[in-house]
């Protein structure tokens, strides 16, 4: 059984970081990561010594009502961002880079990434991908922008999946 880190009052960091995740995933220690949309559930779920908060491009569909995640902007996700920011203390938020805001190029991926980390205050973002934005991920570590890549089922890939599969 792995040594508690991050959940143990006695080594748990004030705040949650990319090198706290890699040291727990050294030590074997589980961690957790749920999806938030608003500064009340991030204090919730922040107190309940949840280690990452997740502002998911799904606030299209769960909280506006869209009928798609391809829906939401960046204005929209910058928004929901900073409520998630202003409620958690010490866990890590990651905000979902939305649909149109990374695809054309690194150069477009970097603008996105800073205006989340700026104008938002996360910590990292997510964005779905395969080896065709391995240099979009390059670039936004390269600007100092933690990047957490999402593979497998891609919903803002709906359209040329032929749907949700």
């Amino acid at each position: 059984m792995p040594q508690p880190y991050l959940s143990d009052p006695a080594t748990r960091p004030a705040r949650i970081r990319i090198g706290h995740l890699a040291e727990a995933k050294k030590r074997g220690e589980k961690f957790s990561m749920l999806t938030c949309y608003d500064r009340m559930l991030a204090e919730v779920f922040d107190e309940a010594g949840i280690e990452i908060l997740l502002v998911g491009d799904s606030a299209a569909n769960t909280v506006l009502g869209y009928d798609s995640t391809l829906r939401i902007s960046m204005d929209e996700m910058i928004t929901f961002s900073k409520a998630v920011v202003n409620g958690a203390k010490r866990a890590l938020v990651v905000a979902d880079l939305p649909f149109g805001s990374y695809e054309q190029s690194p150069a477009q991926a970097v603008e996105s990434a800073v205006r989340l980390m700026k104008e938002a205050g996360v910590h990292a973002v997510k964005m779905e991908g395969d080896a065709r934005h391995a240099g979009h991920v390059h670039a936004m570590v390269g600007a100092g922008v933690p990047v957490i890549a999402h593979i497998g089922f891609t919903p803002q890939s709906e359209h040329a999946l032929g749907g949700y599969r």
